[in-house]
């Protein structure tokens, strides 16, 4: 097994851990923060394919701020980069043309 894998847990760096070691522990589920041992990114491991399909039978553990009412909270590393997928593009393109098809039919509309 590779031990690919650094966690983030309450604010500590954890691992390097193996993909089924990562779904065993149990502070780690589908919003915790992951990156390669030798990248310096951090993301959720939802938006990473081949964690997600390990965690997306195990049900989500309740949030850090439910469970740790009575703790201080940890602060995060001064190195902590949160990468987030893409958003569609088609979908800006879309409702760009929707709105002038808009404008072009209200404009006809009104003035004839």
């Amino acid at each position: 097994m590779n031990h690919d894998w650094i966690v983030l847990v309450n604010g500590v760096q954890q691992g390097p851990y193996s993909a089924m070691e990562l779904k065993k522990h149990p502070g780690v589920n589908l919003e915790s923060l992951v990156r390669k041992k030798n990248e310096t990114k951090w993301t959720a491991i939802r938006f990473i394919p081949e964690l997600k399909k390990l965690f997306e039978k195990r049900a989500l553990s309740k949030p850090l701020h439910c469970q740790n009412k009575d703790k201080q909270r940890l602060p995060l590393p001064e190195d902590l980069t949160l990468s987030l997928p893409h958003p569609d593009p088609f979908f800006s393109y879309f409702w760009l043309i929707v709105s002038l098809f808009f404008i072009i039919y209200s404009y006809y509309f009104i003035y004839g």
